[in-house]
């Protein structure tokens, strides 16, 4: 006991920080977000952060093209429209609301964007690319036939990558389908949720009918788009698993190339309004959602499209999904990782909110666009071995309860436990960690507890200077809220 407890004392001393800096996050600045274990690398807590004018971003990507091996590239591109006509109470994603003026004044500005970082994307060829929000399908079809132009104009892609566009069917039309087919998007998302309005009136969805859906489907198919998606929501409040498996029916036999199914994911609001703030509550009410999964199963089945055995178990730390892929529709390979094995993987943000990514050199965000691109400001970090090394794990325990050995050591040819061997063993002494197998399996179920114990894995000198600026007022980005709660 006596050999194992200086650790002890070190973990429960780091850990009585980490608790009371957790605590001053709500409190003090109204920390409201749904503890998201990356939030560390955007709320300048896990490096010091730094702020950069457009030029030099530029001037960063311009190096880093030159000298990258072109053989292990790997390059994507994500487009950000950051509005929504209204907030979905079960969202936890950022979007605003956007007024006429202010999405007319968006539009402007990214296209001004696109146009400042031309000498840069000319050299760049995407191998993915996904225009999300908010909603796109928000902007006119004379704003979007503008922005599409510019993409054309600017943007180069492997034939063979994905190029996604999210769309809400009421707010899509054909004319704007046919502009994202111009300019190259071969996939697009439709965001359905459910077709059952009462849960669609709970959630503050607005007014969607089957035709409508219908409409949006056929017109993408009408249009060329043959990679299409609906996304549904399982476990809404107000539906029952009669209504979920009538949507889906009517879903899949339009054809898509994919229904996607989501496991809804409450933040703290939702369970304050429908579930008495409790998660327990809201899980009893999922359990009985996942009755109708057995049911879409069959119905997938008899229209031939593929699924995922194992089903939609419920997850405290992330939105599961699962897809039932259309087997007459040949397959789009897609990757969206931050961490290929061998290969310099990076992402090009164009609008604001956007999380870029430069290959072991930098990860920054756009703060608001500026009418004058020149001017506009992005607040990073320059990366190191050893925050790429934590990212790499906070990601990963961000959306699964483990960490996989073999991958890590893939990754960055070390092993886990050498390069993590005093944090491992002080969350070892305080019981929250467990090794099986491959995997090093995180214990720590509710979301501000995993945000908690997380912070272990983050370089401790940079993480109590951060710590101490951040409470000393010197933070520049807290506080990040949740659009959606009111706590």
């Amino acid at each position: 006991m006596k050999k194992n407890q200086p650790i002890k004392e070190a973990a429960g001393n780091r850990l009585r920080l980490f608790e009371n800096f957790v605590d001053i996050l709500v409190s003090k600045y109204g920390y409201r977000h749904n503890f998201f274990l990356t939030d560390f690398y955007s709320v300048g807590i896990a490096a010091e952060e730094m702020y950069f004018k457009a030029p030099e971003i530029s001037d960063v990507w311009q190096k880093y093209l030159q000298n990258k091996n072109k053989n292990k590239q790997f390059i994507q591109l994500y487009i950000g429209a950051p509005y929504c006509a209204s907030r979905c109470s079960c969202c936890i994603y950022f979007k605003e609301i956007g007024s006429p003026k202010l999405i007319e004044a968006y539009k402007d500005n990214l296209i001004s964007s696109i146009n400042y970082f031309s000498d840069v994307l000319k050299n760049i060829t995407f191998d993915n690319i996904y225009f999300g929000g908010g909603t796109p399908s928000i902007f006119t079809e004379k704003q979007l036939q503008e922005i599409c132009l510019a993409l054309k104009k600017n943007i180069h892609f492997d034939s063979k990558g994905e190029r996604t566009v999210e769309c809400n069917p009421a707010s899509t039309t054909f004319k704007k389908l046919k502009a994202f087919k111009k300019a190259g998007f071969n996939r697009v998302s439709f965001g359905v949720q459910s077709l059952n309005q009462k849960a669609l009136k709970e959630i503050n969805r607005g007014y969607q009918s089957f035709s409508m859906v219908k409409e949006a489907i056929l017109g993408a198919k009408k249009a060329g788009i043959e990679y299409i998606n609906a996304d549904l929501m399982l476990g809404l409040y107000g539906d029952t698993p009669q209504n979920f498996i009538d949507t889906f029916k009517k879903i899949i036999a339009l054809k898509p190339y994919t229904v996607r199914v989501y496991s809804s994911q409450p933040i703290k609001s939702y369970l304050d309004k429908y579930f008495k703030g409790k998660l327990s509550n809201f899980e009893k009410h999922y359990e009985k959602q996942k009755q109708a999964l057995g049911k879409l199963r069959a119905i997938a089945k008899e229209m031939n499209f593929s699924y995922e055995d194992e089903g939609l178990e419920f997850n405290r730390r992330s939105t599961s999904a699962t897809d039932f892929k259309n087997k007459d529709i040949t397959p789009l390979n897609a990757v969206y990782h931050t961490y290929i094995e061998g290969t310099q993987a990076s992402l090009f943000c164009l609008g604001h909110a956007g999380n870029s990514y430069i290959h072991n050199q930098l990860k920054y965000r756009s703060t608001p666009l500026h009418k004058d691109p020149a001017k506009n400001t992005f607040i990073g970090i320059k990366t190191d071995r050893r925050n790429e090394m934590a990212y790499f794990l906070l990601n990963n325990l961000s959306n699964n309860k483990s960490v996989s050995l073999k991958a890590f050591k893939k990754v960055f040819k070390t092993e886990l436990r050498d390069e993590f061997d005093y944090e491992i063993k002080l969350l070892e002494s305080l019981g929250k960690i467990e090794f099986k197998k491959d995997e090093m399996i995180f214990l720590p179920v509710q979301a501000k507890e995993r945000f908690t114990y997380s912070m272990f894995f983050i370089p401790y000198a940079q993480l109590l200077k951060n710590i101490k600026n951040l409470l000393n007022g010197k933070g520049k980005t807290l506080p990040i809220k949740n659009d959606n709660a009111k706590d």
